[in-house]
This record gives structure tokens, sequence and C-alpha cells, in this order.
């Protein structure tokens, strides 16, 4: 998947590039994307246990229409104004916000608990860097056009999301406050893996027609 097509996109001041941008420039637009991700964490803590929240997420934040339900149609409609960066592809802003998510919930739960083993602690956090290193990653290997790179990363991402589930099934759940904690940070494990597995299909659907291109050609 490529967003390489479209590079200069109207500024809001009507400039066509945003290529000399100052320091200012840009921190106002870090700013901007900094909002839009604490809105769609305020949408996720308000849906996140009605069915298909992630469907319903992606309307009311602007990414889709009702009948829009493939990455790519996501994509090209998030994309048609404001400089292209891969700050403002909504696979990074789920991917962030639900990460952030989990940062703060696991921080909530050990403050909730008398004690924890340190060294699972320790594991978990690991294993969250490492999920989303490799993930951002693969948004990365989109943008540069090379879908299996990408699928490669995805899955290096959920298998550290696969990890970290399995350690909170080791987590002590003293009172209904933990309970709910750990129950809603694998809730946000699952829409990783969601959001994950719905682009490594549209990336092997890709691959897929580069290479029936490519058979055609010869």
């Amino acid at each position: 998947m490529s967003f390489s097509d479209n590079r200069h996109i109207a500024r809001d001041d009507g400039d066509p590039s945003s290529d000399d941008w100052n320091e200012t420039d840009w921190r106002r637009y870090l700013t901007q994307i900094d909002i839009e991700t604490t809105l769609f964490l305020k949408k996720f803590i308000q849906l996140r246990h009605i069915i298909n929240h992630l469907d319903l997420i992606a309307i009311q934040m602007g990414w889709a229409q009702q009948e829009d339900r493939s990455i790519e149609a996501i994509i090209q409609k998030r994309w048609r104004e404001g400089p292209q960066t891969l700050h403002k592809h909504p696979v990074y802003i789920v991917t962030h916000g639900l990460y952030h998510f989990l940062y703060k919930n696991w921080e909530l739960y050990q403050e909730s608990v008398s004690s924890f083993h340190s060294q699972i602690s320790w594991i978990y956090a690991r294993l969250l860097a490492i999920g989303e290193h490799n993930a951002l990653l693969g948004i990365a290997c989109m943008d540069m056009d090379d879908p299996v790179l990408a699928i490669c990363h995805f899955k290096s991402a959920l298998q550290s999301v696969n990890h970290s589930m399995s350690l909170i099934q080791k987590a002590p759940r003293p009172s209904e406050k933990t309970k709910m904690l750990l129950h809603d940070t694998v809730l946000a494990c699952f829409d990783l893996r969601e959001v994950w597995l719905r682009v490594m299909a549209n990336c092997r659907n890709i691959e897929k027609d580069e290479e029936e291109s490519d058979n055609e050609n010869e």
C-alpha cells in the first residue's frame, strides 16, 4: 500500500505544499494529531463494550461511511486533506491510542494490587514496547509500498500481543476494580489484533493484485 501518489496536498492557508512549514507549523500539526488520538480514545472508552465498536468509531471519526468497511476505503477518505504523514494514518492513531490505553490501565492495575511479581510486570511492559514498535514499522512499510514486509512486522506485533494476553491471565484479581481493568486490557488487545489482521489481509490482497498484474505483463 502506498500513499506516494499525492504528496503535495493543500494547506488550510491555501499553500499547495507543506514543504515550507516551519517548526511552529509542524508542532501545531502534531498537536492536532494528539487531539485526534485523544478523541479516538474517548470514543473507544465510551463504545468499547458495543459489538463492532471499531467500525462505529471509524464512522464517528470521519474515517469511513456506513458502507465503507475496508482498510483501503478508510485510508483513502482520511488522506484527502492536510499534509500526508504517518501521523494521520487511521491505523497509526488506533494503534497509538490503544497502546496508551494499555499502558495507563497497567499503571492503574499496579496501583490497585498490594504486590505483584516484578519480573512478570517487566516482561509485560517489554512486550507492549516490542508490539508497538513492530506495528509502527509495519505502518511505515505500508507507506513505502512494501506490503510483504508490513505483514512480517504486524505478525511480530501480533506475537507480542498474544504473549501479553497470556501473561495477563496470570495476574491476580483481588477486587472488582482489578477484574475490570484486566478485562478492558484484554479487550484492547483483541482490538489491536483485529485492526492488524484487517491490515494484513489488505496487504495480502495488494500483493496478490501485484503478482497477477506482473503475470499479465509477462
